[in-house]
């Protein structure tokens, strides 16, 4: 007997908990901010290497999905990732690039 492991796959991600639930939020989080902060450093061939700092942040929607990620460089710049779900809760697009350029997309099909 063939068993078709696309199909069991997809029950069991629509049966997973959200992506807020395991990222370790709780109750109806819809931004979460992380500042992350690197020391300055010295290289092995001694040279200085300057502390830099980090912002991403996460949104989530309503059923816990995230919905955007956005990651603010040191330099100012701004990458962001957009995702779009099905009413099942299967991904089904993500666009991704540098805020002010066009973004680059990725479609996700499933077997039913």
């Amino acid at each position: 007997m063939t068993t078709n492991n696309s199909t069991n796959d997809l029950t069991s991600m629509q049966s997973q908990p959200s992506q807020r639930d395991r990222n370790g939020l709780r109750g109806p989080v819809k931004i979460c901010i992380e500042d992350k902060t690197f020391p300055a450093l010295t290289t092995v061939d001694g040279k200085q290497s300057p502390g830099t700092k980090s912002t991403n942040k996460t949104q989530y929607g309503l059923s816990g999905h995230i919905e955007v990620m956005s990651w603010l460089n040191p330099d100012g710049s701004e990458y962001i990732t957009h995702y779009t779900y099905s009413s099942s809760g299967l991904l089904l697009n993500l666009a991704s690039g540098k805020k002010g350029e066009p973004a680059s997309t990725t479609d996700y099909h499933y077997d039913k």
